[in-house]
């Protein structure tokens, strides 16, 4: 297990049987200041001659406003949203005043790519009747910018496909 070098702070890499890496993106917050609760993302996905298809999403939502379920989420970036496939709960608990709700998606790889070619993401979560709005902030942008400068684009440059 390593830091990437490109993306130092932001992504660890490790090797992975057959020559590739997976990288795995820091947890990145998220805030929706309307509803005073924030959302932590982390990413995982593969760069390796085997191609993996897909990436997996986890986030965290976190606040006194956090849902139980989720009906539906979607990123948006360069003025599109990207479904991730069915979203998971992985556990919801009460920590104190706060509610900590962590979920697992999965979102092709060529969609994140996409995607992060224009780092000023919002999350958007839909629950029941609410809609929650997670506007990323400066550090993830900073992070998503870095991984895909600094990991994506130079192994799209390095294959004709992700």
């Amino acid at each position: 297990m390593a830091t990437s070098g490109s993306a130092r702070g932001y992504v660890v890499d490790f090797l992975v049987e057959g020559g590739g890496m997976q990288y795995f993106v820091k947890p990145m917050p998220f805030e929706d200041d309307a509803l005073d609760v924030e959302l932590e993302l982390d990413i995982t996905f593969r760069i390796a001659a085997a191609k993996s298809d897909s990436a997996t999403l986890n986030f965290t939502i976190i606040g006194e406003q956090a849902p139980k379920t989720i009906d539906s989420i979607c990123i948006e970036a360069n003025s599109a949203c990207q479904r991730p496939d069915r979203v998971r709960t992985m556990f919801v608990e009460r920590n104190d005043d706060d509610l900590h709700a962590r979920y697992t998606s999965m979102l092709s790889q060529q969609r994140l790519f996409n995607l992060m070619t224009d780092p000023a993401w919002t999350f958007r979560v839909w629950s029941g009747q609410r809609t929650y709005a997670f506007e990323a902030s400066s550090r993830a942008r900073k992070a998503i910018a870095t991984t895909y400068s600094g990991i994506v684009e130079p192994s799209l440059s390095a294959s004709p496909t992700p």
